[in-house]
């Protein structure tokens, strides 16, 4: 049996952010992740994405 490491979830905080742009935002993000890291690797790596904004960040 090989034992694989877990995906990992990202949280993304994002000065301007308004809640009716979350969807928005979070495309575009995932464009970007996309883009920058790969098809393949987004699937194999990454399991959720999240943003908020600054004021929820603790």
């Amino acid at each position: 049996m090989k034992l694989t490491p877990d995906k990992i979830d990202l949280k993304f905080v994002y000065d301007h952010y308004h809640e009716e742009s979350h969807d928005d935002i979070l495309n575009g993000i995932f464009i970007f992740l996309d883009n920058f890291l790969g098809e393949e690797t987004m699937i194999q790596c990454i399991d959720k994405i999240d943003v908020i904004g600054p004021q929820k960040c603790s």
